[in-house]
């Protein structure tokens, strides 16, 4: 959470500068900040609701869910990395005039954004991980 943190914090100022900290309310600088904010705000929202929210599967085991919730908040984590170093490579584009590769950078945020997200989860999450016995003990038979 802290290197998050820190590329959110470099990608901010880094964008600042390469605007000539200049911020105003429709300046690229302060949508791109009040965005990944917004954001970073959002995701913080869902993992707490992931750590404290309601139980949706009453069988579940309590390791499972760990596990569940660990990998759902990583997956957040590598995201909003992900979008701080597009947003301070757009204020590059901005700085040093590279609309040439706005194509190209477009094209590796988004994978970067789908194999960090859900090729993470599609990775680490297995099914023989998780302990189906819950759902047997609990089984009425008629």
């Amino acid at each position: 959470m802290t290197c998050a943190v820190a590329i959110f914090i470099a990608s901010a100022v880094f964008d600042l500068w390469a605007h000539g900290f200049q911020v105003s309310w429709g300046h690229d600088t302060f949508q791109r900040i009040l965005w990944m904010s917004a954001l970073n705000l959002g995701f913080l929202g869902m993992s707490m609701w992931q750590l404290h929210g309601k139980k949706l599967d009453p069988h579940q085991a309590t390791e499972d869910r760990a596990r569940r919730t660990t990998l759902g908040v990583r997956s957040l984590l590598f995201v909003s990395m992900v979008v701080s170093v597009f947003f301070g490579l757009q204020a590059a584009d901005d700085l040093y005039s590279m609309d040439f590769l706005d194509a190209t950078l477009m094209s590796l945020y988004f994978q970067a954004v789908v194999i960090l997200s859900v090729g993470y989860l599609l990775r680490e999450f297995r099914l023989e991980d998780i302990e189906f016995d819950v759902y047997k003990d609990s089984a009425t038979v008629t």
